[in-house]
């Protein structure tokens, strides 16, 4: 039959309804759980991303799902990205930092400048491709942006 306004306003409130045990069951999973693994999730993400720096074979997919995991599981309406920023975004960049400020100045004195130029350059390349595949690229989120400067501050402010 016809839809009365009843029925339409019963579903507006059946929607607010399903919303609100969306955000108190993610706020329940992001206080008792959650918190509890986040840092050990974090730190192996990192390391995946680690090996595949040094060339080493890696699961691409374990990272991506990690940055999901962070992504996903804010219930703030007003920054999705929050929890994903302050964790596994800052994490990412530091150790991103800290890759390249311990190579960059051996690099240059084993290679000299064009060498090192040229490994540079390569560097930023693969950076720009790691950060499209492993950071969140919404038009939120300026992950790769803020990559590009770790790696040229890490290479070229030595």
């Amino acid at each position: 039959g016809p839809v009365t306004s009843s029925s339409s306003t019963n579903g507006n409130a059946e929607s607010k309804e399903g919303a609100l045990v969306e955000k108190l069951m993610l706020d329940l999973w992001n206080g008792g759980i959650f918190e509890s693994i986040k840092e050990r999730l974090e730190v192996s993400a990192m390391k995946i991303v680690l090996s595949e720096r040094r060339g080493e074979s890696f699961d691409t997919q374990l990272v991506i799902g990690v940055r999901e995991s962070f992504v996903n599981l804010c219930s703030a309406e007003d920054d999705k990205l929050k929890i994903y920023r302050e964790t596994f975004e800052k994490a990412y960049l530091d150790s991103t930092d800290e890759f390249y400020q311990s190579r960059a100045a051996d690099y240059l004195a084993q290679n000299g400048i064009a060498d090192y130029m040229t490994y540079a350059l390569e560097k930023l390349k693969e950076e720009d491709q790691r950060a499209l595949r492993y950071l969140e690229t919404s038009k939120k989120s300026d992950s790769a942006d803020k990559v590009e400067w770790e790696v040229r501050d890490g290479c070229f402010l030595i």
